[in-house]
This record gives structure tokens, C-alpha cells and sequence, in this order.
């Protein structure tokens, strides 16, 4: 069993049924950090996540377990006698269309000398967005990257919801000797100078890495472990990834409520959910802590309470509504 190729099967599938990570997390009774587990390869359904996600998606558990959809040989078969049956009737009107085959080629020629020049025209924008970024090289093993001749060495393996991209800086890294286009990396909001990277997948929309720069490790290390979050904010945009600040009034009630009163969402009347971290304020690190979901034009507060997806709920008072729906707004699925 291949955890990476399961993960990215399961992203392919969530995206073909226009399904959020926090939508799939809600069908499967699971969070959507569970869910970003599974699409990363750093974590594998159980048996019954497995057999729930066959039936979201409508595959098999075999075809979870091998990371792509299956075919039985019959169909193999006769998906092979019926390319044959096409192959030979194509011969039998090439043989007895010979002046209809020179018209089209006649046809497709004559396309291409017209076509000709605007492709001549575009071929310089063409070649320049398909052209390696050769300023950003990344190793091989994916442990380290040079950017411009500075070494960046990864901090992070899984960066999932701790800091908040700022602007792409590469669109097609080389990775060893050649061009990717599986890649991208992005810069981290307050970080002076590019101090820190995000490595992305843009294909699947995952962040693969975490990079700092060598000689600003210890720094930053020590601003991770040191950094007190004071400040809420909610996952506004997953690709790129940007977060918003809470007002006073909303930050205030999230500190203060009485946390005996934490309890279980409703059943039903799911509308749209997002996360909820805290950072120190100009803090490139963000700490996941929960998710605010709402429920039939009602909003609640669901805080994590382990790596289980262990979630507790507490409805918000209406008072906060207007600010809610306002951030709820500007989410993008």
C-alpha cells in the first residue's frame, strides 16, 4: 500500500465532486486535519474511514488501497477488441478514400501556414511562462533548496496551517538536473527578505515543505517555540493560503466563554465551515486550534482537543453574527 498515491487519489476524487476538505471531513464524521493527513500521505484512513470514503466517491476499497481507479480483464478486453474493430474499419476508408484523405491533409496544411504566424507571434510568451525557474534548484531528496545561490534547508515536513503564503516566487523550480511543473514555492508572509519558503503542489493544492533559510534556522526556530498566539484568525482562502484577523468583540468572546458548555454540533443544516488558528500578532506562525461551522444561519465554535479530530462545539452569540457572515463571505471553497 502506497500512503502518497492513496492521498493523492482521495484529493482527485474530492475535487471531482466539487467537495472542501472540511465537506468531506463533515460527510465522514472525521476533521479536515485528518482529511489533509490522508491527501499529504502523512497519515492513512482507518477500515471504516475507508469503507465511508468508498462510498462518497463511489469506488472500491481496493481502488482506494491502490491509488487509482481498477478495470476487471473482461473489460480490459473488450475495450481492446473494440479499438481493433475501429482500427480496421479506419484501414477500409483510408484504402477507399484516398482523395479524402488528400483534401484533409491539404486542409490541415493550409490551417497551419494561417495559424502560422500568430503562433510565431506568441511562441516568445509561450516559451518564457514554460521556461525553468533555474534561480530556484531543489534537491532531489527534497531536504534542502538553493534560491539564487542561498540554502534553504526544510523545518518542516507537513507545514499544514501554520503560516500564510505571500506571493509566488517560482511557478517551475528545477528539482535536481530538470523542470518541474508539480511544484511552486511561495514566500511567508511576515518574513523580512524571504527568510522562510512554502514548497506547494499546485496540481493537488497541498503544501509539501517548509524551508528557511540556513543561517536564520536557529531564529526561527526559537520564534516557533517561543511565539505566545494572542491574536484569532480564520482560513479565509486555501490556494494560496490566506488567513483573517478577528475583530476585539469576536477575539474577546473566544478567550473568555465557559468551556464546560462545549457539546456537539447539530445533525443537519450544514451551510459552510472554515478554521480558526492564533498567531502573536505579525507572526508568520499560525497554531491551528478548531473550526467555526455554521449550521442553518447559526455559527459554532468547534475546538480540537487532540490528533484524533477529537472536536467540541459551543454555539456563537448572535452579537457576533454580522462580522461572521461578513468573513464567511470572502471564503472561497
Amino acid at each position: 500500500m502506497d500512503p502518497k498515491g492513496t492521498g493523492k487519489f482521495i484529493a482527485k476524487l474530492r475535487k471531482e465532486k466539487n467537495l472542501t476538505q472540511i465537506q468531506l471531513a463533515e460527510k465522514l464524521q472525521v476533521t479536515n486535519k485528518a482529511v489533509s493527513k490522508w491527501e499529504t500521505g502523512n497519515g492513512y484512513p482507518d477500515i471504516d474511514s475507508l469503507l465511508a470514503l468508498s462510498k462518497v466517491f463511489d469506488v472500491s476499497v481496493n481502488e482506494l488501497l491502490s491509488g487509482k481507479r481498477l478495470r476487471s480483464p473482461r473489460a480490459e478486453r473488450d475495450a481492446q477488441k473494440a479499438v481493433a474493430a475501429e482500427f480496421l474499419q479506419t484501414e477500409k476508408k483510408r484504402i477507399h478514400s484516398k482523395w479524402t484523405i488528400i483534401g484533409l491533409t491539404l486542409l490541415i496544411v493550409v490551417s497551419i501556414v494561417i495559424k502560422g504566424f500568430s503562433m510565431l507571434v506568441d511562441f516568445r510568451r509561450l516559451q518564457e511562462h514554460y521556461a525553468p525557474d533555474t534561480g530556484c534548484v531543489i534537491a532531489e531528496d527534497y531536504a534542502s533548496m538553493t534560491i539564487y545561490g542561498t540554502k534553504y534547508v526544510k523545518v518542516f515536513e507537513d507545514c499544514y496551517g501554520i503560516v500564510e503564503w505571500d506571493e509566488a516566487l517560482f511557478d517551475r523550480p528545477m528539482v535536481g538536473d530538470k523542470s518541474s511543473d508539480e511544484e511552486a514555492v511561495y514566500s511567508i508572509k511576515y518574513c523580512d527578505d524571504y527568510d522562510m519558503v512554502c514548497l506547494i503542489d499546485p496540481k493537488w493544492e497541498m503544501e509539501k515543505g517548509l524551508y528557511c533559510r540556513e543561517d536564520k534556522v536557529k531564529e526561527y526556530t526559537e520564534k516557533f517555540n517561543d511565539t505566545k498566539p494572542a491574536v484569532y484568525c480564520l482560513l479565509i482562502n486555501g490556494y494560496p493560503k490566506v488567513w483573517a484577523d478577528v475583530s476585539a468583540d469576536v477575539q474577546e468572546y473566544l478567550e473568555t466563554f465557559n468551556r464546560n458548555k462545549l457539546g456537539t454540533c447539530p445533525d443537519e443544516g450544514f451551510e459552510k465551515a472554515t478554521e480558526i488558528g492564533m498567531r502573536a500578532k505579525d507572526s508568520p506562525f499560525i497554531q491551528p486550534v478548531g473550526d467555526i461551522s455554521k449550521y442553518s444561519g447559526k455559527y459554532y465554535f468547534g475546538r480540537w482537543y487532540d490528533d484524533w479530530g477529537t472536536t467540541k462545539y459551543v454555539r456563537l452569540p448572535k452579537r457576533l453574527y454580522e462580522e461572521l457572515d461578513s468573513l464567511f463571505k470572502r471564503i472561497k471553497d
